[in-house]
């Protein structure tokens, strides 16, 4: 490998990536099937969290004012 970006590479690095927001009453810990699930809902979909989409999780934890 020469360090070399072809066309098609630099073109796909310059693509905004597509961001999800997952907002949850509870805590991760208590959705942490229901993440993985998600996630290969996401898979199955052709994106991948990190390289292909962005996901911002926020977690009120029970505190429903947040």
């Amino acid at each position: 490998m020469t360090g070399h970006v072809g066309r098609r590479e630099f073109i796909a690095l310059q693509q905004p990536m597509p961001v999800v927001g997952f907002l949850n009453s509870a805590s991760p810990v208590a959705w942490k099937p229901y993440l993985e699930a998600f996630r290969q809902g996401l898979r199955g979909a052709g994106y991948v969290e990190g390289r292909t989409v962005a996901v911002e999780y926020r977690w009120a934890e029970g505190q429903y004012e947040r």
